[in-house]
């Protein structure tokens, strides 16, 4: 699906992938999974070429700067839920920034892309207006895409707290299987990050030459919204860890109290079976077969064994 609007005269007017060219302040040409006839519409109307097409849509693709003659390429991951299973990843986006244009490749719906088309056309002018460069649509772009770290992480921390509260309450492998989940989902987040930071760090090293001046400062701002996101993913991940450690120890200590009951059990059957085999030997000299209180003692001491064995293990607080 190929999404074009154009900035002409203070108002935002739909494009057509044959017309992208055409005269306008600012032009936003947004790809989402194109095919291969609409890429090449493209390439025949910009410098870029199908090659380049390639690289930027490859889903391994990472957080990278590229500078050539006429374009510069941003590579940016952001967050995406998997609908099929509910699990959360980082998918690459790819920013083709021309002088008063910028071209977006992706292969998924964004969140925070659609945020942004949702919003009414006198705040979509003043975006593509701000400045009077393109740099300002990059900034804004990458700042709902960072949004979206934000409240992923925020969602994932009520989902620890759960976690934890099921770790001391009701472990089981539902629980241990969230854990590794999360932990996934973190190590792929801090991998992200950690490649956004280094993104933004080339664009305030003017490794994009259509982002300049006043606009630089801009992405301080960023820089330092990656920078406290990694602290939080990392932060998380030591919580999860912790948590897992309790859940492995609380496994532990049940198995142990489960042993314990087992052992106690076994100990009330041990005296008892002890006596009865005494009294099962076919000696022919037992005085209590000849007794006629033989069998009630028997019994009697059989019971007896088991009171004082329960008194003991009550006693140790072992039941």
């Amino acid at each position: 699906m190929i999404k074009i609007i154009h900035l002409v005269q203070n108002s935002i007017k739909e494009g057509s992938i044959d017309k992208i060219k055409i005269k306008s302040d600012e032009t936003w040409v947004d790809c989402l999974s194109p095919t291969r006839e609409e890429l090449k519409k493209i390439a025949e109307q910009t410098p870029v070429s199908i090659v380049d097409f390639d690289r930027a849509l490859d889903e391994y693709e990472r957080p990278s700067v590229l500078e050539f003659d006429e374009f510069s390429v941003i590579t940016f991951h952001a967050p995406f839920v998997n609908r099929t299973n509910n699990s959360l990843s980082t998918v690459p986006v790819s920013f083709f920034v021309f002088n008063h244009k910028i071209l977006i490749l992706r292969k998924q719906e964004l969140e925070s892309l659609s945020r942004i088309y949702a919003l009414d056309e006198s705040k979509k002018i003043n975006i593509m207006k701000k400045d009077m460069t393109i740099s300002y649509s990059l900034y804004a772009i990458m700042s709902e895409i960072i949004n979206d770290f934000f409240t992923y992480i925020d969602e994932i921390e009520g989902r620890i707290e759960k976690l934890e509260e099921n770790v001391f309450k009701n472990p089981n492998k539902k629980t241990v299987k969230e854990i590794f989940s999360l932990k996934k989902t973190m190590i792929y987040f801090h991998k992200s990050l950690t490649g956004n930071r280094e993104v933004i760090t080339g664009i305030e090293k003017e490794f994009v030459k259509q982002v300049k001046g006043k606009n630089l400062q801009k992405f301080r701002y960023l820089y330092n919204d990656i920078t406290q996101l990694i602290d939080m993913v990392g932060t998380y991940r030591d919580i999860l860890t912790g948590s897992l450690d309790i859940y492995l120890t609380s496994v532990s200590n049940n198995l142990n109290h489960v042993m314990k009951k087992l052992t106690v059990i076994t100990s009330f059957a041990m005296f008892p079976t002890l006596i009865a085999s005494i009294y099962g030997m076919n000696f022919r000299n037992m005085p209590e077969l000849l007794w006629k209180w033989g069998y009630p003692f028997s019994f009697g001491l059989m019971f007896l064994s088991v009171i004082v064995m329960y008194i003991y293990f009550k006693k140790m607080d072992w039941m």
